[in-house]
């Protein structure tokens, strides 16, 4: 999936669900996500928090879901193992 696409996903996804409950807007959700993805805690945070919300929405689209948790799981592995390369993770 396109990064952009990813994140107006995940954005949506925030405000649909009122991840953030009215203390940002549309455009600082989208912002904070974009910087996010640049953090493996964070990708890990909001991997557990859409699991913790779709288990509570019995309509949720799963498979829109599935696919935007599959491409943050990509991020987080290609941003762990750029580290560990880099020998950020590693002691040499």
């Amino acid at each position: 999936m396109e990064r952009k696409k990813l994140i107006k996903e995940i954005t949506n996804f925030c405000i649909e669900q009122g991840i953030f409950r009215g203390k940002a807007t549309e455009g600082e959700i989208k912002i904070g996500i974009e910087v996010g993805l640049e953090n493996i805690e964070f990708i890990e945070s909001l991997i557990n928090t859409i699991i913790n919300r779709v288990g509570h929405e019995p309509n949720a689209d799963i498979e829109k879901i599935k696919t935007m948790l599959l491409e943050l799981e990509k991020i987080r592995l290609d941003l762990e193992y750029s580290e560990i390369y880099k020998g950020e993770l590693i002691n040499e």
